[in-house]
């Protein structure tokens, strides 16, 4: 489908992201100036296109931009959907190509409006494929659901004049199908929410063993509608599956009862076992006459289950407790408690995925600071070097350093010895080899 403003100049774009997002205006202005007509070569899709799914399932869609070989830094994606047939659980999964994002993602189940607005400013981007969200769909009511990316999108060229290079907009089509009735009753004592994620790749599921009932037949796939054959698979009201993959699982599971088969139940199991992408949080030291104070920022992004919530813990290394350090809910930026003069500071900043999974990374605040701190010796200080997590070579490739150390010490004196000779900047390493040896 053509992208249908042709009778919208650039600078009607220009004033209707301006009427949405002041800052967009700036950001645009200070990159481009002024805003020509659209060209014909990028595209903005929808993946899937088309799908059969049933009423309470939740489905994942997909938004992305190919640029049709052109570099762009801008984008501003607005998505219909019918609101009587979806209702939208997530709209953003946390994984996107865009670095800046000029407002949050925005919806409205009421108006079944979605938008997104950000951009790549430094260099852009040229891609035929870049993830600008996944959006995360519940199936309201059957029927046709159309859903479609609006006229007034756009895609602006790193042109110097932020030339709308939008040519073609997608479009999706699902069928939503009732909620099939007369199927087993089936639930998890593994994942017993169909809509929450869980860190658990070993899944049991049972289903009431009713009276008359002969066999079952089911299969386990990643097709939210699938149904199975009218083969008996089992006699047993329960199954066990063991070392599934991550992502989003369904059980499709009918009954035979007189020779005949009813009608199928869908149980939908979501499993994610990776933590979130490892990340370096950034400290800023305040100056002036908050010089004993610092703010942490921190970000970082889940391919699955998405980010939950990000926890904090400061403690003083020149306290031998013996107590694990204390943890509190925090959001960024996180501004760090006044500093007792001396104190050796370091935070832990902890990323939690919605399956319970974690990523950790340890951050150096100060070291031995003085009642007259400069502006320079803070600067150095916020450089510290971070506690490494895993080890990504050798033979104990993919485990942590942490268990290395307590199954293969001698392994961990090698590698120090290794990193200390080299003639590469090995801080990080050596801080970290240092904390687990000693």
């Amino acid at each position: 489908m053509k992208g249908g403003t042709k009778n919208e100049s650039g600078e009607g774009i220009k004033r209707r992201i301006a009427a949405n997002l002041l800052v967009l205006v700036s950001f645009i202005l200070v990159s481009f100036g002024g805003l020509p007509a659209r060209g014909q070569g990028a595209k903005i899709l929808i993946n899937p296109n088309a799908g059969s799914f049933s009423v309470e399932s939740t489905f994942d869609v997909s938004i992305f931009v190919d640029t049709g070989g052109d570099t762009v830094n801008a984008v501003d994606v607005q998505v219909k959907f019918p609101p009587d047939k979806l209702q939208v659980i997530n709209p953003s999964a946390g994984t996107s190509f865009i670095s800046l994002w000029l407002q949050q993602p925005t919806f409205s189940n009421k108006d079944g409006t979605i938008s997104f607005v950000g951009g790549v400013p430094e260099k852009g981007i040229n891609t035929s494929a870049g993830l600008v969200s996944t959006i995360t769909f519940r199936a309201r009511a059957p029927g046709r659901a159309v859903m479609e990316i609006s006229e007034k999108s756009a895609v602006l060229a790193a042109d110097g004049k932020g030339t709308n290079i939008l040519g073609s907009i997608g479009k999706a089509n699902f069928t939503i199908v009732s909620k099939t009735p007369g199927g087993p009753e089936v639930f998890s004592t593994t994942h017993p929410d169909q809509d929450q994620w869980y860190n658990n790749n070993n899944v049991t599921v049972a289903w009431d063993d009713e009276e008359g009932v002969s066999g079952y037949s089911y299969i386990l796939s990643r097709n939210p509608a699938e149904i199975p054959d009218n083969i008996n698979d089992s006699e047993q009201s329960s199954i066990n599956f063991t070392d599934l993959k991550d992502g989003v699982l369904y059980l499709h599971i009918k009954q035979q009862r007189a020779g005949l088969y009813g009608d199928t139940t869908h149980y939908q199991i979501k499993i994610d076992t990776e933590p979130p992408a490892q990340f370096k949080p950034k400290v800023e030291l305040l100056t002036a006459q908050i010089a004993r104070q610092a703010v942490v920022e921190f970000f970082t992004t889940d391919a699955l289950s998405g980010i939950n919530r990000y926890e904090v813990a400061v403690f003083d290394r020149t306290k031998e407790s013996g107590e694990a350090p204390f943890f509190v809910e925090a959001t960024s930026p996180y501004r760090v408690p006044d500093i007792i003069p001396g104190a050796r500071l370091s935070l832990i900043v902890r990323a939690f995925d919605n399956a319970g999974n974690a990523s950790e990374v340890l951050e150096a605040l100060y070291d031995r600071l003085s009642q007259k701190v400069s502006v320079e010796k803070m600067l150095e200080v916020s450089s510290h070097p971070s506690l490494l997590r895993a080890i990504p070579f050798g033979k104990h490739m993919g485990k942590t350093v942490e268990q290395v150390a307590k199954t293969d010490r001698g392994y961990l004196e090698w590698l120090y010895e290794q990193k200390k000779s080299s003639d590469q900047n090995e801080e990080d390493w050596l801080y970290t080899l240092e904390h687990f040896l000693r």
